[in-house]
């Protein structure tokens, strides 16, 4: 997580703008958040959780917003998008099987109310993930307002992880009991792993998704090159 600065204004039931890439644990923290915290979470207030931030924002998002910016570690990306993207976006073809996924051009919109939003295409998955998180790590306008905070981390540790985002943050706690992760799943439904599954990545796939990350990003967010996730 970003080290605490100095921007903590009271506010009760403070409003918190929460984005990440598709499976980066945005609903999870938004049910920790309000849940633990007197917040309100918000998606799509300024513009759409999922996507790289616009060019320009007609209306800007106040400086008394704080920002969670969630990530996944980019080889777990791949593997989470490819059963998301099977059960969640049928009228794509991802490929014959992960290997071909990770590879395949990415196609990403918001599906809410039905397919009529505008579309947006990558190279694959995993530049997805390089241009999201390059643009908000470059967004300087939000800069002291903006925490980002891995996935594998929250994990590991939300009581540690929203304790120290609330402290920067001046959020009020609902209670004295230490965050805890919802029992059930939360989010759109995916169906569980089979026998016959096909995500399972090769250690080639790993190495080629290893290369496409663009190591100034991935350093930015505490993940070195050739690790894995809290190691």
């Amino acid at each position: 997580m970003s080290k605490p600065g100095a921007l903590s204004l009271p506010f009760t039931r403070r409003k918190v703008l929460v984005v990440g890439t598709f499976r980066s644990g945005t609903n999870v923290t938004q049910t920790c958040l309000e849940q633990y915290f007197h917040t309100r979470v918000v998606f799509n207030e300024w513009f759409w959780k999922h996507g790289v931030p616009p060019t320009e924002i007609k209306r800007p998002i106040p400086r008394k917003v704080p920002i969670l910016v969630m990530s996944k570690d980019p080889v777990e990306l791949n593997r989470s998008l490819y059963r998301f993207w099977q059960a969640r976006r049928p009228e794509l073809d991802v490929g014959r099987n992960i290997s071909e996924f990770i590879r395949r051009r990415f196609i990403v919109y918001d599906n809410t109310g039905g397919d009529s939003r505008p579309r947006y295409y990558f190279l694959h998955p995993t530049e997805y993930w390089n241009q999201f998180y390059f643009s908000w790590l470059n967004w300087k306008a939000v800069s002291d307002q903006r925490v980002f905070l891995r996935c594998e981390d929250l994990m590991r540790d939300p009581e540690e992880c929203l304790s120290a985002f609330s402290a920067r943050f001046g959020l009020q706690r609902r209670g004295a009991a230490p965050v805890s992760l919802p029992e059930g799943r939360v989010g759109p439904p995916v169906a569980p792993e089979t026998d016959t599954d096909e995500s399972g990545l090769s250690g080639e796939d790993i190495d080629w998704i290893r290369r496409q990350v663009d190591p100034e990003v991935a350093n930015a967010l505490g993940y070195a090159a050739g690790e894995q996730p809290g190691h």
